[in-house]
């Protein structure tokens, strides 16, 4: 018996009394962690949806005339490095908090089993077949898909990373949605960037015409003012 026993447990000792507290310390303290990793995310993504708004008004600013391109391209530059690196701080603080709220998870784990919870539970002979007992089924008097996770693992770090690199858990949707925010946000400024170049480029070619065809004038009206004997040859004379 003793040897089924986990590492960090042992049944020569009495029962540990303290043992309800740390089922409620690790159930705060990992939802205060949850918590965290809900307003990172959170604040994560209205940091670069506000960035993306950001580089439109600026480009609106630009193409209504009131802001020179020399202003306004690097801001946009700017903003889309910002938004890179705002998203990697939010994917690296959501992966901190997530990660502290999964080590919580196992102690509270370890918690119930030590409390016995893990397994059947003794109840009042009164509820002895009872038509009204809810899920009758169940192995365990804990949920038992949670004992069952942390059952299959050996250390709380493999019981950790394995959650960390599943796909389709919170922490994944909240890496995969700000990880598209942020290509929106640097994609939005390259092309913003790109067309105020392009009509930068545009607006010089019509003012170096109308230069060229004023200068042409003007020197057409000076010819037609030069008199006669300055040219090589005088229509008038004879």
């Amino acid at each position: 018996m003793q040897n089924s026993l986990p590492r960090w447990a042992t049944s020569e000792s009495p029962t540990n009394p303290h043992m309800e507290t740390i089922l409620n310390y690790a159930f705060t303290t990992g939802n205060q962690h949850l918590d965290w990793f809900v307003r990172h995310k959170e604040t994560g993504i209205k940091t670069l949806v506000a960035l993306l708004s950001a580089e439109f008004a600026i480009a609106g600013v630009h193409f209504s005339g009131r802001l020179p391109a020399g202003l306004a391209i690097p801001a946009e530059i700017i903003l889309g490095f910002l938004a890179i690196a705002l998203t990697r701080l939010a994917v690296k603080t959501c992966s901190r908090a997530y990660l502290a709220w999964l080590e919580h998870v196992v102690l509270t784990h370890k918690a119930v089993w030590a409390m016995g919870l893990a397994e059947s539970v003794n109840v009042a002979p009164a509820s002895d077949n009872s038509p009204t007992c809810p899920v009758r089924d169940d192995e365990s008097f804990f949920i038992p898909r949670y004992v069952s996770s942390s059952a299959n693992a050996r250390t709380t770090t493999e019981f950790v990373q394995r959650h960390l690199r599943a796909r389709g858990n919170t922490l994944f949707t909240a890496k995969r949605t700000l990880l598209v925010l942020c290509i929106i946000a640097v994609l939005g400024a390259t092309s913003l960037v790109g067309a105020m170049w392009v009509m930068g480029q545009t607006t010089k070619r019509p003012r170096a015409t109308i230069e060229s065809a004023l200068m042409f004038k003007d020197q057409e009206n000076l010819t037609a003012r030069q008199p006669c004997g300055a040219s090589l040859r005088c229509p008038l004379s004879v």
